[in-house]
């Protein structure tokens, strides 16, 4: 059995980088709900929260996809401080959600 190079940050990815995965296959349901939501009658003051919404969302996979790509090659090449930082960077989609939500209902737009 072969020893990793830095057992802590190998886990540590690992933990995350799998429950982005598993967010992966969610994420085509939620898409999918969010479009009959569009679908409802609303009031047209959120039309711009509304599609803030949908471009967050759709673009989820995109963040998704670099930090696992990038993290397994940072990790490779023997860089170990650069994944610690790059393996949150999907966090910021949910938090750009909430932050959009909280404005839309507070300002209305």
């Amino acid at each position: 059995m072969s020893k990793r190079k830095n057992e802590k940050l190998y886990n540590y990815l690992l933990l995350f980088l799998i429950l982005y995965g598993v967010t992966l296959f969610i994420w085509p349901m939620a898409l999918f709900g969010l479009g009959m939501s569009l679908s409802a009658p609303y009031p047209h003051t959120y039309d711009t929260s509304r599609d803030l919404l949908v471009k967050i969302l759709f673009t989820y996979p995109l963040g998704v996809l670099f930090a696992i790509f990038y993290c397994g090659i940072s990790y490779e090449n023997g860089r170990y401080k650069a994944p610690y930082w790059v393996v949150h960077v999907p966090l910021l989609w949910p938090v750009s959600w909430i932050i959009v939500e909280y404005l839309g209902l507070k300002f209305s737009f």
